[in-house]
């Protein structure tokens, strides 16, 4: 893989793009393998289907694993998004979280719309 994707963070608007390089211990293949899972990752929709369900505690589960997971990729909007998630189930609400989750598809659309320019 080339060095380019390190601009994806860039484009992304990536708030800790040296962290997570770092963290990758600056190997843009070993980065990009899992961005590529991560962008793939079934938790999404499986997150939609907890939530339709009101399935408070897998949903949580579901949404604390995805923020973990895109916050050492360096997804911060996604990131940002599941953080609203993920607190609110943690206290045993769900309200509104439909809606939260509509705004993560489509950010999850655009971060993989970006992505796919430096995953070629």
């Amino acid at each position: 893989m080339n060095e380019d994707i390190w601009d994806f963070l860039l484009e992304l608007g990536s708030t800790d793009i040296q962290d997570t390089k770092d963290r990758f211990l600056n190997d843009a293949s070993f980065y990009t393998k899992h961005l590529c899972r991560c962008l793939k990752d079934q938790s999404f929709s499986e997150l939609k289907k907890y939530l339709q369900e009101n399935d408070i505690q897998n949903a949580f589960e579901t949404a604390h694993s995805l923020k973990g997971m895109t916050g050492n990729l360096g997804l911060t909007p996604i990131y940002n998004l599941l953080i609203k998630i993920t607190e609110p189930l943690r206290a045993g609400q769900i309200d509104g979280m439909l809606e939260l989750y509509s705004l993560l598809e489509n950010e999850l659309e655009k971060v993989r719309k970006i992505a796919e320019g430096y995953l070629k």
